[in-house]
């Protein structure tokens, strides 16, 4: 059975179905500033998308449509790239060094039946609600036969990807750390005792209105800024992303982490704010969790809002604040989409991270 699965999701990578719908593209360009000033920063925030930091020089993303009033707006501001996505977007469907390795939503769709039909004891799918697009929301549940662990209920963790629709990258290493897990089961003592322990929950693509265009957000709205939080409890989430929630209300999930690209940057709450979260000892939890985590890939680490920087309405902020759930937000490697070919070292990064997530729930 292990052959049989492996054989088939490498086929199933093959190939990015150049019918893919193209309804309309996103367009960003990418804009540098250099700034200890808050209140810019804030600003700034409050209309695009500050997406990483170095020192005090901030990563700005602005719509292309928007760029000449950003730079009226903020004439220190420079401009680094007029298209991020030009490397790779116009001619992604076509480059070899890019097609091999991805799945599109067909071949991830066909992932998930193949994946319960060889391992109908240890996977199984569930559909949690439904798109804009009218395109299915659902869920791999990875978990052993065994109900409890000494007479209780197990831990419930959840894993996604793709939550912004162009980085890709964050599918195909979940695809691949789910695959081991599924293979490994029965003969790699590690892996078997994450099944046996736990049950996993895996959301491949948290946003397939975007990534089946390779767009970045849900119609025009960014979904990790959707989630309502402390300053906007009523703030009204995006489809996907109000089927999340449901989701999680349902299930009350023990932790999560979301993966996004890029940065390799490792991060807990707040995101909406620089003050600590005000459980002192939540706190020093997340710390020397985090800390653990990075120890083999070196992960930059710490609140979201001090890691990059204030961001308000993000998937952490809201399942730790409503649910209590520790809930990481992981930016992958260096770039949204790298060749195929680099596609292993960004899961060999990622991996021993994962894996000691899953152990902290029952080694702990």
């Amino acid at each position: 059975m292990t052959m049989k699965f492996s054989r088939l999701t490498a086929a199933l990578g093959m190939i990015w179905a150049l019918g893919a719908s193209t309804a309309f593209s996103q367009t960003f360009s990418l804009y540098t500033l250099e700034s200890k000033d808050h209140i810019e920063l804030d600003r700034i925030q409050n209309g695009y998308e500050i997406v990483g930091r170095d020192g005090s020089t901030y990563q700005i993303y602005v719509p292309i449509e928007k760029a000449q009033i950003f730079q009226k707006e903020n004439p220190r501001a420079r401009l680094k790239s007029r298209d991020v996505d030009a490397e790779w977007k116009p001619t992604f469907n076509t480059q070899p060094q890019f097609v091999a390795g991805y799945h599109d939503w067909q071949a991830i769709q066909d992932y998930l039946s193949n994946a319960v039909a060889t391992y109908p004891e240890l996977a199984s799918k569930a559909v949690y609600g439904q798109s804009s697009g009218k395109r299915e929301l659902s869920y791999l549940k990875l978990t052993s036969p065994k109900s409890k662990v000494n007479g209780q209920a197990k831990r419930k963790l959840f894993l996604d990807a793709a939550t912004h629709g162009d980085e890709l990258i964050s599918t195909e290493v979940l695809l691949s750390l789910v695959s081991e897990l599924l293979e490994g089961y029965g003969s790699d003592q590690r892996l078997t005792a994450m099944l046996d322990q736990t049950e996993i929950f895996v959301s491949f693509v948290v946003n397939p209105d975007g990534f089946v265009n390779q767009n970045r957000y849900e119609g025009w709205t960014d979904p990790n800024r959707s989630y309502p939080w402390p300053g906007e409890p009523d703030k009204v989430a995006t489809p996907s992303i109000q089927a999340l929630m449901k989701l999680f209300e349902a299930q009350r999930f023990d932790g999560s982490i979301t993966f996004h690209a890029y940065g390799k940057l490792l991060m807990f709450p707040w995101a909406y704010t620089y003050t600590a979260i005000p459980n002192k000892d939540d706190y020093a939890m997340f710390n020397a969790l985090t800390d653990q985590l990075a120890e083999e890939n070196d992960y930059r680490h710490g609140t979201i809002a001090d890691t990059i920087y204030v961001a308000k309405g993000s998937s952490v902020d809201y399942y730790y604040w409503k649910f209590g759930t520790k809930a990481l937000a992981v930016e992958l490697s260096t770039s949204k989409v790298p060749p195929a070919s680099r596609i292993p070292s960004v899961v060999d990064e990622a991996r021993e991270m994962v894996w000691s997530f899953i152990e902290n729930f029952y080694k702990n």
